[in-house]
This record gives structure tokens, C-alpha cells and sequence, in this order.
């Protein structure tokens, strides 16, 4: 018997690490440090004559290096964020599929693939022959291990589960 199933569209999460800012040499130039220094010095030196002529004294400012001047070079790191985004590997589709349709899917039906699926380890819900939002989610995750994205069993998962439908 084919069903018609919906078929959604599969995504996958792709994570990329995007440059903010490259990694970048600063240059930094550090004036020299001056400091004024005041001192007497001899203007004219004294001299021996017939006549004494007396030294003339003058102040003279000076600026002195104390530190010469110099360049020092800082590294800067690369700056990084991480960008998560979803992709679409494949869009959703209409298809017909060999599905167990509802007028199939009898309570003694239902608790035969709810057994199988607890013994497989998909469904934790109770055996009550009814398919609901645990059912659902034990039949998507035992047909994602087959590549199959869908909360409908088809019938070939359910020939692999043991149930002659």
C-alpha cells in the first residue's frame, strides 16, 4: 500500500571560524627624555697682566638626553569569532512511500512495533496500542539510523522491526 509522506527538508549545522581582525605590528615611537641642567661655566678665562683684569662668569641652560629615543614594536593577535549557521543539504520533498497507513496501524499493530522499539532501545513510553508523541519520536529516532527522516514507519523498518504487516 503507498501512502503519500511528506518528506522534510534535511539541514546540518555548519560552524566556521570568521576574522574579525588580522593579526597586526604596531609601531610606537617614545620621545627622548630631556632635562635641563644648570651650571656656572667660565665665559672668559683669567689672564696675568700688568693689570688684573677679573674673570667674567655666565649661566649657560642646557637640555641633556637622559634617554635616548627608541622605537619598541608591540604584536597584536589575530581577533576571531565563531559563526554557527544551518544549511540546507536537502529540501523537503513529497514523495510516495510504502508507509504503515492508519487503517493498518491496528492497537494490536501498534503495541507489536512499541515492543520491537522499546526492545531496541527508541521508546520509553508505555505498550498502550495508541501512536502517540512518544510512538512518533521512538519511530524517528530508529529510522534516522537508516538515513529515513520521518516520525512514519515505513514498511520497510517495519519488516526490520519483526512486524508482519
Amino acid at each position: 500500500m503507498l501512502c503519500l509522506v511528506e518528506v522534510p527538508a534535511k539541514y546540518r549545522t555548519v560552524t566556521e571560524r570568521k576574522l574579525i581582525k588580522a593579526a597586526s605590528t604596531v609601531e610606537t615611537t617614545i620621545p627622548g627624555k630631556f632635562k635641563t641642567v644648570t651650571r656656572t661655566v667660565v665665559d672668559q678665562p683669567a689672564s696675568t697682566r700688568a693689570v688684573a683684569i677679573p674673570a667674567e662668569y655666565g649661566i649657560i641652560t642646557k637640555k641633556v638626553v637622559k634617554t635616548e629615543a627608541r622605537t619598541v614594536t608591540t604584536a597584536i593577535p589575530a581577533t576571531h569569532s565563531t559563526v554557527t549557521r544551518q544549511e540546507e543539504v536537502s529540501p523537503s520533498q513529497t514523495a510516495w512511500a510504502s508507509v504503515l497507513c492508519d487503517y493498518n496501524a491496528t492497537p494490536n499493530v501498534v503495541r507489536k512495533m512499541q515492543t520491537a522499539l522499546k526492545d531496541k532501545g527508541h521508546y520509553g513510553g508505555p505498550i498502550d496500542g495508541i501512536i502517540g508523541s512518544q510512538t512518533r519520536a521512538g519511530i524517528r529516532s530508529y529510522q534516522n539510523q537508516a538515513g529515513v527522516r520521518s516520525d512514519i514507519l515505513t514498511m520497510d523498518s517495519a519488516r526490520k522491526l519483526g512486524l508482519a504487516i
